[in-house]
């Protein structure tokens, strides 16, 4: 996406491994907190490597974090890459993993963008729709300022 959202999920490529890393209590190093999960589980297929036995290199540089990158960027995912949406949207590999058994997945049959569309329609209604309460309720999020603030109230 075009936009510093912070939430790795709406990332294109995902930013799992890449604007964020989990560190567990041991030293391994995942690309996202449910992959550290899926290891506690018995699947490390997503660990990056141990900060006490690799070198930085070799953890955000390996084939697996490579893997993560190449698999995520929307743009060239079937499906997602003549979605309306891909500019908005991002990839999750570990869920795509953990549902389908690999890291791209059935995105037009997963909840994740299932959801993120439902989402989607309705912000763009919205924005259509242009009404002058919703327009500042946006402003509000966009400009990270009160309601009062848009609105030009007395505080």
């Amino acid at each position: 996406t075009p936009f510093p959202t912070g939430f790795v999920d709406l990332q294109s490529p995902s930013g799992a491994g890449i604007s964020g890393a989990i560190y567990d209590h041991n030293g391994d190093v995942f690309p996202a907190d449910e992959a550290r999960m899926l290891a506690r589980m018995g699947d490390r297929r997503f660990c990056l490597g141990n900060v006490f036995k690799d070198t930085y290199e070799s953890i955000f540089g390996g084939d697996l974090l490579r893997e993560i990158v190449s698999k995520s960027c929307v743009e060239i995912m079937p499906y997602c890459s003549s979605c309306v949406y891909r500019t908005y949207c991002g990839s999750d590999p570990v869920r795509n993993y953990l549902e389908t058994g690999d890291l791209i997945g059935k995105r037009p049959d997963n909840d994740f963008c299932k959801k993120n569309k439902l989402i989607f329609d309705m912000l763009f209604k919205k924005l259509k729709r242009n009404d002058p309460d919703e327009m500042d309720v946006f402003w509000s999020w966009i400009s990270d300022r009160s309601l009062k603030e848009v609105r030009g109230e007395e505080g």
